[in-house]
């Protein structure tokens, strides 16, 4: 097994459902789920839960691309895990091979289900497709792409703004470097994993952070590793061994986070480095916790999976919802100045222990 964080969070994410009716607990109404809470991890936690049904039980189709990609199914897994607790029929369609996702909506319109969520492959060509749906008194939400259906927007799940968190996460970089003895000016290294998805687009929006900020970068544009933790920190040690006055590193993953985080514990005490990036496994905030790292934004997949379900779920029990429903990415602040010395972290218990650091016993998992 890989010991990348990415590995970590895909197998997380994917773990087989069996999907069938839930039981409905009783519960109070609720209004649209738009999802208020900074203070959260997920974002998720105080949304308000869905009224069990007063007939039968609606349907809600999750309809996927073909071939489908990690992170449509870590939304159709997160909303399948939702629906399990639910009064709800859900079922999951996959296009076919070479059918585009305007024709599923079509081919699964004409076989009938109370609500739609559609992963957009081509918004154009799926607004009329969606029109159609509508006339036959199918409701629809996409996710991360805003389609118009006969001139009228559908509702959209999209994720939080990765431009605002990245803002957050080099201030906090910045005002941490100074206490290592180092310039809040910089310069510093944007750093991501090839393999990790949307780690490129996260990188660049610390990028351009960084220049609007006036920090000094590192070459001309973020630099992406292939492969795990260990990669990440040898291009690390490499950079600083170049670059002494490095002062800062932002990464746009969980395997970029935790190689920086990792290097830059065992380094002497003012020779440091500030680390601060995006994370999608709430685990590894015990990091920041622990003040290894200055600062992480929650870029939970999971959450567009779910408030996409939940915004189905209103719209099939008649209820109104927003066009937009943003996935909150609240941003942590380590609580204290940054720490030295051995990291102790288990990335995964089933993984060989890295040379040197013992697992630490988490007990059980939260929710």
């Amino acid at each position: 097994m890989s010991r990348t964080a990415a590995t970590i969070w895909v197998l997380m994410a994917l773990v087989p459902v069996a999907v069938v009716s839930g039981c409905g607990d009783p519960q109070g109404d609720r209004v649209a789920p738009v999802a208020t809470d900074p203070g959260s991890q997920s974002g998720l936690a105080g949304l308000p839960a869905i009224p069990r049904s007063g007939g039968g039980a609606p349907r809600i189709t999750f309809l996927l691309p073909n071939p489908p990609r990690v992170q449509p199914l870590i939304w159709k897994e997160a909303a399948q895990l939702d629906a399990a607790k639910k009064n709800v029929i859900f079922t999951v369609r996959t296009a076919g091979e070479g059918e585009s996702m305007a024709e599923l909506v079509r081919r699964v319109g004409r076989e009938g289900t109370t609500a739609l969520i559609v992963v957009v492959d081509d918004a154009e060509a799926l607004g009329p497709a969606i029109a159609e749906a509508r006339n036959r008194g199918i409701h629809v939400v996409t996710i991360l792409e805003q389609v118009t259906a006969d001139g009228e927007p559908v509702p959209v799940v999209v994720r939080g703004d990765y431009a605002r968190a990245a803002e957050e996460l080099v201030e906090a970089a910045a005002a941490d470097a100074t206490t290592l003895g180092k310039s809040a000016e910089g310069p510093a290294l944007v750093i991501a994993t090839e393999e990790f998805p949307e780690a490129d687009r996260r990188a660049e929006a610390l990028f351009e952070a960084l220049t609007r900020a006036g920090i000094e970068t590192i070459g001309e544009g973020p630099r992406t590793v292939s492969g795990g933790q260990y990669d990440i920190g040898e291009a690390v040690l490499e950079t600083l061994k170049s670059r002494p006055e490095l002062a800062m590193v932002l990464t746009g993953d969980d395997t970029s986070f935790l190689g920086a985080t990792i290097e830059r514990s065992e380094l002497p005490e003012g020779t440091g480095l500030t680390v601060a990036g995006y994370l999608v496994d709430p685990e590894s905030f015990d990091i920041v916790d622990q003040s290894f790292a200055s600062a992480a934004a929650f870029a939970d997949d999971r959450g567009l999976g779910i408030l996409a379900f939940r915004n189905a779920m209103s719209l099939a029990r008649g209820e109104a919802v927003p066009d937009r429903t943003v996935v909150p990415m609240p941003v942590r602040r380590a609580p204290g100045p940054p720490a030295y010395g051995r990291l102790r972290f288990d990335l995964n218990p089933q993984d060989a222990p890295l040379e040197g650091f013992a697992p630490t016993d988490r007990g059980q998992d939260e929710g």
